[in-house]
């Protein structure tokens, strides 16, 4: 039963809005008749013609108020569906803004990765490499940081490409890739330097800490008897470590010409192994 009275509520408050009025003309018709002297008098109740008139002039007053009435509610409706389509347009255009930002986004981050990484390994690739070689030493001259930068070469690759081919080269380079970040440390930055080139940025690295470093890269990442799609042989790397300490003016061009020099270096004496110039 709650349920009923709950539902006809609104059928009730809209006569109640509707006869109100009519009520309210009513009665102004009937003071009209009984007040006309100033004082009640229901002797005019008795004259048919004043009758006719009041009660014509109350229907015709509550006609046009009825259809005022009418067309204000109209004219509200036409308003709350023009309000709720423009509310509907404002969400899907919200929505919209929302997907092309979304879709911005990610079209920015694709473009950094196409711009900064390597689509072979996913690490930095070499023109990053030298913005953030650029970054590290402008920190080095601004705080006396001290840093090293080591550039690491696959040993023989260039032979082990023409023998095995490019898939296998490409694996090699992955599988170095690999290995080497598993032994970085966090602040380490590694990079694709070149074809079968790496190199690392090893941030508050002294010289003697940073062969160290290299000499333990050769150790640990010597892979023994490769195992791909039946080909097996050895892997070795060599490594040429630079810190500015081992330059007069410490620029980019300079770090990485000294450090590929001591990369040579380490090559000619047999390779697996990390050199620097003395």
């Amino acid at each position: 039963m709650k349920h009923s009275n709950i539902g006809h509520r609104p059928f009730i408050l809209s006569a109640t809005a509707l006869l109100s009025p009519l009520l309210l003309f009513i009665i102004i018709a009937f003071a009209s008749l009984t007040m006309r002297t100033g004082q009640f008098d229901i002797s005019e109740l008795s004259n048919q013609n004043a009758i006719a008139i009041h009660s014509l002039a109350v229907l015709v007053i509550y006609a046009i108020y009825y259809g005022i009435v009418k067309s204000a509610r109209r004219w509200i409706t036409h308003l709350d569906d023009k309000m709720t389509e423009a509310n509907q347009a404002l969400d899907e255009q919200k929505k919209q803004l929302k997907l092309e930002t979304y879709q911005h986004q990610q079209t920015n981050v694709e473009l950094h990765k196409l711009r900064t990484q390597d689509p072979l390994t996913e690490l930095y690739n070499q023109s990053h490499f030298v913005q953030l070689l650029h970054n590290e030493i402008a920190r080095f001259r601004r705080y006396e940081s001290e840093f090293s930068l080591l550039v690491i070469a696959i040993d023989n690759f260039d032979k082990i490409h023409h023998e095995y081919g490019s898939e296998f080269a490409d694996y090699l380079i992955k599988k170095f890739a690999d290995l080497l970040e598993k032994q970085l440390r966090e602040s380490d930055i590694l990079t694709r330097y070149d074809r079968n080139h790496f190199a690392i940025i090893a941030p508050s690295t002294v010289i003697d800490d940073a062969i160290t470093f290299a000499n333990r890269l050769c150790n640990h990442i010597e892979v023994k008897k490769l195992d791909y799609k039946s080909v097996e042989l050895d892997v070795t790397l060599s490594i040429g470590v630079v810190a500015p300490s081992a330059v007069k003016e410490v620029t980019t061009d300079n770090l990485t010409s000294i450090a590929d020099k001591a990369l040579r270096a380490a090559i000619e004496q047999g390779g697996n192994q990390a050199a620097i110039l003395k």
